[in-house]
């Protein structure tokens, strides 16, 4: 009997320590490859990120588990952050203290739940793109006023009335519009392109 356990147990040792030994390779692999990553001024995670502040330039947080429900506030506080990557999760509101991100170029929230455009947004006065999902329902009017802001991406239900408003904008070359349901009017969409030289990217 005793023998029989000693055996067992030397069995069960030999499966399960080389599986511990493999994951811990795997995990020691994947933490250089992020590290590397790092070197570029892109970071995966909020808290490496706070922890390097100076070094951030670009946060990409799309495959963060569980997703998201609240913007990452903290962030806003990277002296020299530029690109905000949070698109695929739960987020339903774009904080005010987003204007604190004065070097921010690109911002994107695609296949979220956003219900509104804060105007507090127009004060990021080096934001080039900008990308919302969710239920928008009008654009703030400083937004339509930005020099900076060079694309806009809407993934919207409302996409088919929001796009007359592309007339109103200043400074705009490129936007994407595009329903979670149902068709995007292309005819209308073609028309405002030719009336206003802003060109739709599918």
């Amino acid at each position: 009997t005793n023998n029989s356990k000693y055996i067992i147990s030397v069995l069960i040792s030999s499966i399960i320590l080389p599986l511990f030994l493999i994951n811990g390779l795997y995990m020691f692999k994947d933490f250089k490859e992020e590290k590397k990553i790092e070197e570029t001024g892109q970071f995966l995670s909020v808290k490496r990120a706070l922890k390097n502040p100076e070094k951030v330039i670009s946060i990409n947080l799309t495959s963060t588990f569980p997703k998201l429900t609240r913007f990452p506030i903290e962030i806003l506080d990277l002296p020299n952050l530029k690109i905000i990557n949070l698109n695929e999760q739960n987020i339903s509101v774009i904080p005010d203290e987003i204007q604190k991100a004065q070097k921010l170029e690109i911002l994107n929230l695609l296949d979220n739940n956003i219900k509104e455009i804060p105007e507090s947004i127009c004060k990021c006065e080096n934001l080039k793109e900008l990308r919302i999902g969710g239920e928008i329902k009008k654009f703030p009017e400083c937004l339509k006023k930005m020099k900076s802001l060079k694309h806009l991406s809407i993934q919207s239900n409302t996409v088919n009335e929001l796009m007359d408003e592309l007339r109103e904008f200043q400074n705009i070359e490129t936007a994407h519009f595009y329903l979670k349901e149902g068709i995007l009017d292309r005819k209308k969409l073609s028309q405002i392109e030719s009336e206003t030289g802003i060109k739709h990217k599918y």
